[in-house]
């Protein structure tokens, strides 16, 4: 299952521009409230579209979960927004993606299970 980690996180872009760009939305929407029910509705998409895919990868090894999969994608999202921020401030330190790929490693280890456990 390890393997499927960095294959996952390769779909997620990397881009400092587009990460830029997100984040000043992200703060217009905090001030704006019609902006900020466009950005809920489209990370509510997103998160929805992640966490099938994360359930179909996870199905396919005979894991499940053991916490609601849309919490999982929230935490991913927090951690990738918080990570890009630092690598960008500090990138001989970090990797844009070094602290997804470590809390995606540790989720496969203490949130899931055989699909069959009760």
């Amino acid at each position: 299952m390890q393997e499927y980690v960095p294959a996952f996180l390769e779909t997620i872009p990397q881009d400092r521009r587009w990460h830029l760009v997100n984040s000043e939305f992200a703060l217009h929407a905090l001030r704006d409230p019609a902006a900020a029910a466009v950005l809920v509705e489209a990370t509510t998409r997103l998160r929805a579209r992640m966490s099938s895919r994360i359930d179909d990868v996870l199905s396919a090894a005979g894991l499940r979960l053991t916490v609601p999969t849309d919490t999982v994608v929230r935490w991913l999202f927090a951690v990738r927004n918080g990570g890009f921020t630092q690598a960008y401030l500090e990138p001989d330190l970090l990797h844009p993606t070094e602290l997804l790929d470590q809390l995606a490693q540790l989720l496969l280890v203490v949130a899931t299970r055989a699909a069959d456990h009760d």
